[in-house]
């Protein structure tokens, strides 16, 4: 596969914006748009997971506050959680 093929990143965010995996398919949506500015698909579906990274956030901050805990030491509980599921798998 071609790194420099636009449709594989937009493909890649795809399948992680599908997967609840909001900043990783910013990331590949970011990455279409430098080898092709003009994407104009991406260029939506960037915003998309901007929105949904905030919406994550909003969320995660409200559950925090309610639980009497930080959003910080959620969000680092979540980061721990995650990379032991992917060292798992």
């Amino acid at each position: 596969l071609d790194p420099s093929w636009p449709k594989l990143w937009g493909r890649k965010g795809l399948a992680h914006f599908f997967l609840k995996q909001y900043d990783e398919a910013c990331a590949a949506f970011h990455k279409v748009l430098e080898l092709d500015p003009a994407h104009s698909e991406a260029q939506v579906l960037e915003r998309i997971c901007r929105s949904s990274v905030n919406e994550v956030r909003e969320a995660n901050l409200q559950r925090a506050e309610k639980a009497g805990g930080s959003l910080r030491r959620l969000e680092r509980t979540q980061a721990a959680l995650a990379a032991q599921h992917r060292r798992r798998n």
